[in-house]
Parts: C-alpha cells; structure tokens; sequence
C-alpha cells in the first residue's frame, strides 16, 4: 500500500498543521500499511452508494471504503446478480457461480480466474471478517462475463447500469445575457423528453431508466439560479429566478444518435404591468380572451386527479391519477413532435391540483385549447367505451350580462381598458368550437378505440367553466370494467388513444387555419390601447 501524505497548505503566517494531528494521521497510515503487509484488511468505512440502474428499476449497493480504496462486498452483489457464493476456507479463497460460469477469488491477489481465465482487477481481494471485498472494477471485469450482462460502472455519477437499461449521458451547459439564457442538454443516445413548468422551476422530464448528467455550477443572475437532478432515474430541474417570463424548447439531433435539447429562458417584458390589484379570489379572472378561431399555439393537457386523489379505481386497484398522467406525457410528447407546438401539464408528477387552478394554469399562460383526461366508471360492471364532453352550461347562463372593463394605467401616460370576463362566463363564447373540438376528438377515437354509447356529451363540468379558450374533457374508458382497466394500462391502448388525439387537434386546428386564416393567436391592442 502506497503511503499518501497530503501536501500542507504554504504558511501563510497565520496557520500551520498541528504537530499532534500530524503525527496521529502519520500513525494511522503506518499501521494501515502494517496492516496490508502482514495479510490483514484495514478496518473498512462507509462510503457514498453504488446506484444499480437494470430495466426492472434502480436498487442501491453499498460501498466500503477501505484506506484510499472503495470496495464492494460480495454478499450484496449476490442478491442483486443471483450469484451463488460457496467459500473454501482451507485455501484461503471462495468462488462463486453465475449462469453456469466460475469465478475464482483469493484473498491479497488481485488476479481472479473467470471460468479458467486470468483477469487483473484495480485492487487486491480483501477479507473483513466474514465479509469479502472486492473492487469496483470486479463488477464490469468479473461479473459481467461470467453472469453474461453488459455491466457499465460510470464513477462519475455513481452509477451501475446493466443489460439494457437506458441511461444516457446529459452534459448540461448553461450561458446567457441580460435579456436571456439558454440551458442546453446534451444527449447521449437520444431519448424522448419534455419540459413543464412547476411555479418557479422548470421540470425536464426524461423517458430513462436512469439519468447519468454533469451539472454546471454557472447560473444566469434574475435567470437561472441551478439546474438539478431531483429524482436520478428520470427528473431534472431548472430553478428560475424573478426575471423568468417564459420559455421555449427545440431539438437537434447530433452524431452518433445523441441528441442537443435546448431550454430558451426569456425575461419577463420590462413594460408588464403587476396586476395583484386586480385579483378577485378564488378563483382569479381570466386573462384577455383568445380570439375564437385562432389558430392554437399553446395547447394545455390536464392529467385529471393527482396526490390524495386518486380518482376511479379498477378491480385490480389502478389508479386514475396514473392513468391520466401516464396517458398525458406520452400526449405531450407526440403533440410537440407533429404540430411543433408548446404543451403544458397542469401536473407533471403526482400531486392534488384543484379544479380552478388546472383552468388558471391554462388561461394565465393564454393556451388556446385545454384537453382534460380522466378515466370513468360506473356501477355497472360492463359499462365501456371513451367519451369525449364539452361544457353544458345551461339555458340562462350566456344571458347574464358582462361586467364593465378594467382600467389600467401604462408606462407611456395615460390609460388602458381591458375586457374582464367573469369565471363562470369565461367558456360560454368557446362552447360551439368546444363542440367541434369533441367530436373530432369522438370520431377519431371511434376509429381506433371502443366508445360509448353516446360519444360526445355536454355536462357542466367545473374543469370547464372558467375555461378562455376552446376545451374539452376525455373519459378515456370505464376502470370500472376489469377488461377494460387491463387495456388503460397497456402501452399499446395508451398508444391509440393518444394517436386519435393527436389527430383530432391536427384536424381541429387546421379547420380553424381554413377558418381564419390570418387571425392572431390573441387580438393585439389597437391605437387607443383597446383590446377589440
């Protein structure tokens, strides 16, 4: 064992090494080396774990760290690889079984035998009571042919990946100016990704087994305070700070099937007006309506349900809550890559959101349409099918009359009105493309899956109420039907539920383009300031 002293800081004239720790730290490395010699292993200490990433899930392997060197033990590997360990005291040495291979250790050498081959590992083998230790490297070198499994130890991130789990590299860079920054994620394979923001962060959420990433330690000041791995298999954030306004996505894919994903972070306009003043809780008014017709920039999904509650469960205990967040990431994705457009999740993980703050979600970031997924059931066993509903919101309601609007005073002088639309009025203007929006959901979902029978249905909906742009709410299929509880799980159900969607808002939005082919996403001010 090479003895390492740690060089001391220059004197600076206000510190030195004391002499007593110098010669206690002097006395622990001798009788470690001692210790090695004489065919004896240093007293061992935790150290930081191993992560097992495998296709089945992520399990964690402790490591040892004996002297300057970290080890593994051999009881820990075998319950993770099915390795069978057999020890042979009078020979100093135990072997181990795995698919029919031997591999053969001994104590103090640094050479094992791999099924009568010679292989030289980092680290002599070593012995702490009953427990044997071996070096990492024994992993990728001794395991994996003998158990015959690709075996990848990457040291930088602490991770174990096996056989074919996915785990890409993500070099992460971060630059920027005054007005805005760039987070740009560097992908190596490529894999599917998408972006939804959670009030001050950015979630980036990975379709992995396991996320192997180098973080940078820059930020971008009012922009960017860190970016961070929050769950390593497949969750990432970006921190915003007060100056964020909002944010835009793109991809490119690069050599060797890597992938380069690029966050664009932009400042908030520095003319923007606070309007806390204005609030009128709960809920919030919407904020200046879309122009019905407009063709959809901004498409909301809402994974109904979340957290505490659950939704509907089916005979075999699935949740709604993880169906409908299931069915809306893969949703999202599909949406970005055929139309090109933003989508946002009122929820991109398990947690409660109320009904009015889905709505909020989508109205405060000016969404021009807002699909709501749920899953169904009923008493009645055999009940079936998907259904698609748009807003009921009965026969007296669009009488009521609208509240006169705001006045606001802008940066330039003088002053600004802008129309407030009540909340329970806010989808009244909406219902007749809300109805076209569901039917075209309906008659796409009828082609590939098993409706209802009634389709498309009007019901008063409190997801929908306060909804400022064109909305409507999926009931993908009844979990209260065992058959069809098993289909709502199955990737491949999944899958032809979210190609009829796709469908039906390519179709919907293009008959809006035809519609109105040169109106805005959201109706500009005109000379005086009025929004028309």
């Amino acid at each position: 064992m090479a003895l390492r002293w740690p060089r001391p800081a220059r004197y600076d004239g206000r510190s030195v090494i004391p002499t007593r720790a110098r010669l206690a730290a002097l006395a622990l490395l001798v009788s470690q080396a001692l210790a090695v010699a004489g065919g004896q292993t240093p007293p061992a200490r935790q150290a930081a774990s191993l992560t097992v990433v495998s296709p089945g899930g992520l399990a964690s392997l402790p490591v040892a760290a004996v002297g300057d060197r970290e080890m593994i033990a051999l009881g820990d590997l075998a319950s993770l690889f099915q390795i069978a360990i057999r020890e042979d005291a009078a020979a100093g040495g135990v072997t181990l079984s795995c698919k029919g291979r031997t591999v053969a250790l001994t104590q103090g050498q640094n050479v094992v035998s791999v099924s009568g081959k010679l292989v030289s590992l980092a680290y002599p083998v070593a012995r702490e009571g009953r427990r044997w230790l071996v070096p990492i490297d024994f992993l990728n070198r001794a395991v994996a042919p003998a158990c015959e499994t690709r075996v990848d130890v990457r040291s930088r991130s602490r991770l174990v990946v096996v056989g074919d789990a996915r785990v890409p590299r993500i070099e992460v860079t971060v630059d920027g100016t005054v007005g805005a920054a760039r987070v740009v994620f560097d992908l190596t394979p490529r894999a599917a990704h998408s972006v939804t923001q959670e009030s001050n962060r950015l979630l980036v959420r990975f379709d992995t087994d396991a996320i192997d990433a180098a973080l940078p330690a820059v930020a971008v000041p009012g922009l960017v305070q860190a970016v961070r791995v929050i769950d390593v298999a497949n969750l990432m954030t970006i921190d915003l700070g007060p100056r964020f306004g909002t944010y835009r996505t793109s991809a490119q894919s690069t050599a060797a099937g890597g992938e380069r994903f690029v966050v664009e972070i932009v400042a908030a306009a520095t003319e923007s007006l606070p309007l806390t003043d204005l609030a009128v809780p709960p809920p919030p008014p919407p904020p200046p309506a879309a122009v019905p017709g407009a063709a959809p920039t901004i498409i909301v999904i809402d994974p109904g349900h979340g957290g505490d509650d659950a939704g509907a469960r089916g005979p075999a205990g699935t949740a709604e809550k993880d169906v409908t967040i299931s069915v809306a990431r893969r949703l999202k994705s599909a949406i970005e890559a055929r139309l090109g457009v933003r989508v946002l999740l009122t929820r991109g993980d398990d947690r409660a959101v109320e009904p009015d703050g889905r709505t909020a979600l989508a109205n405060n970031n000016r969404a021009t349409m807002l699909v709501s997924l749920h899953a169904n059931a009923s008493l009645r066993p055999d009940a079936r099918g998907a259904i698609v509903y748009y807003l009921d919101a009965g026969a007296e309601a669009p009488d009521r009359p609208a509240p006169p609007g705001a006045i606001l005073p802008t940066l330039g002088g003088g002053s600004r009105e802008i129309a407030a639309v009540p909340w329970e009025l806010a989808q009244l203007r909406f219902v007749p493309l809300s109805a076209t929006l569901a039917t075209m959901i309906s008659d796409e979902l009828k082609s590939r899956v098993e409706v209802g029978v009634r389709p498309v249905e009007q019901a008063p909906l409190r997801v929908l109420v306060g909804a400022n742009m064109p909305a409507a709410l999926v009931e993908l299929g009844f979990l209260s039907n065992a058959e069809q509880e098993q289909q709502l799980v199955s990737e491949a159900y999944q899958g032809r539920l979210v190609q009829a969607m796709v469908e039906a808002l390519t179709r919907f939005r293009a008959s809006l383009d035809q519609a109105h082919p040169a109106a805005p996403a959201f109706a500009p001010a005109g000379p005086d300031g009025r929004v028309p």
